[in-house]
């Protein structure tokens, strides 16, 4: 029994070495690590200044960083992580007589490492734009400048730490953690760069393009801008589409159906520029200025062939003025319309007028226009132009009977072969218009 009754003393002081035990780490389990809650190395928030007006406490979770100087100087990142909180309150107050938030301008940054770092007080507009609700920060990036704003007595700096994403509960002690004291590690802010969009290969048609670039950033933030401008040659803005995505991550294809989404319809053959920019942590990117040629023949800029009657000589007239045809109207001449479209450049049509029968004449040769011009016919230099052999065919005819409208020149087969059948001499292709 001896025996028994040492045994049942061992184990009762067992039990309460173990009970003891348990107590006690529950207790440190509720108190928290009063001390360090992580293992990695902070940004000090206010480079430059370390001194302390107030120190952590219950009362007071947090530390204020003041010194003689430290008002206006910058506030940095203590640790990388994205901006959960933004107050803006510029109005300095004492107490509970105030409308704005305590903070006064002040952010918090939920940290990478799992915790929310909180940083009050600051100067009214010191918050760089690129710094905003959702916008990743890197440790060291600046956050703003020290101020007086909030509930406040002067120019300090009221940095917390939060074990969790509720900034306002589980505070630890910031003055357990380890710092850095000159501004680093600073991660550089992330830059974007545009680079080929693998997704969305760029396509171009005769009328329409489909147009992509990849905003490629170098590290995590907030993309919440994204467009594009397409110019002609001339620079004239074809199409524009300026939107505003929210996409958090490192990249974000922007890509565009001209016609689908742009709304604008291309021209074949013809050459246009266009440049995307995004918006990444606030600020904008611009792409280098690319361009494209869309597939087909471009289109050729052209002027129309007035053909006129005069009933009284028989001479056919061909002018690209609108306004002698309309002079031309005036003193009895029958308008018959446009005979065809003549190309602004291309083979040059010299007219010549004879002084002695009044008629007209047109040539693409320019010794026959010296020529004629050395026997007293009038020169009066190019009046149009012709187009490629691919072209319509202006034919031309001679009547050998008449002095007056001894040519005519005409697009219509039917006409010429007619002309032909009653006598007229069929002199072939003169030059080409332009197919409609």
């Amino acid at each position: 029994m001896k025996n028994g009754k040492e045994t049942d003393m061992k184990n009762g002081r067992r039990a309460l070495v173990l009970l003891l035990g348990l107590v006690l780490g529950v207790a440190f389990l509720c108190l928290g690590n009063p001390t360090r809650a992580n293992a990695e190395t902070l940004v000090w928030p206010v480079p430059g200044h370390t001194s302390l007006s107030r120190g952590y406490s219950s009362g007071h979770p947090a530390i204020d960083i003041s010194d003689g100087g430290i008002e206006g100087a910058a506030v940095v990142a203590a640790h990388s992580g994205t901006v959960r909180y933004v107050f803006s309150c510029g109005q300095q107050h004492y107490g509970s007589d105030h409308t704005c938030h305590g903070f006064g301008t002040g952010v918090v940054v939920y940290g990478e490492d799992g915790r929310s770092y909180q940083y009050a007080h600051m100067q009214a507009g010191s918050i760089p734009s690129n710094v905003y609700n959702g916008a990743h920060v890197g440790a060291g990036q600046q956050l703003g400048c020290v101020g007086k704003t909030g509930n406040a007595t002067g120019p300090h700096l009221h940095f917390g730490i939060a074990n969790g994403g509720q900034y306002w509960v589980n505070l630890v002690n910031p003055m357990g953690e380890a710092y850095r004291y000159d501004g680093g590690p600073t991660a550089p802010a992330p830059t974007v760069k545009w680079v080929t969009c693998a997704s969305y290969p760029m396509r171009i048609w005769d009328t329409n393009a489909m147009l992509s670039l990849c905003a490629l950033a170098t590290g995590r933030g907030t993309f919440t801008g994204a467009g594009i401008t397409v110019w002609d040659g001339s620079g004239n803005v074809v199409a524009r589409k300026d939107e505003s995505p929210s996409i958090t991550g490192s990249y974000m294809d922007v890509y565009y159906n001209v016609h689908d989404e742009l709304g604008a319809t291309l021209r074949p053959g013809t050459r246009y520029t266009y440049r995307f920019w995004c918006r990444f942590n606030g600020q904008t990117y611009q792409s280098d200025t690319l361009g494209f040629t869309t597939t087909g023949q471009a289109p050729v800029a052209y002027e129309d062939m007035y053909r006129l009657y005069n009933r009284w000589t028989g001479e056919h007239l061909f002018t690209s003025s609108a306004s002698e045809a309309s002079d031309l109207r005036g003193l009895g001449w029958s308008y018959e319309g446009v005979a065809w479209h003549a190309p602004l450049s291309g083979t040059a049509v010299y007219r010549l007028y004879n002084p002695y029968s009044g008629d007209h004449f047109y040539t693409t040769s320019a010794s026959e226009y010296r020529q004629l011009g050395g026997i007293g016919w009038r020169q009066e230099g190019v009046a149009f132009h012709s187009a490629g052999s691919s072209g319509v065919p202006v034919y031309r005819l001679f009547n050998r009977w008449l002095t007056q409208g001894t040519h005519l020149f005409t697009t219509s087969d039917s006409e010429y072969r007619q002309l032909g059948g009653i006598g007229w001499r069929q002199e072939g292709v003169a030059w080409y218009g332009l197919r409609a």
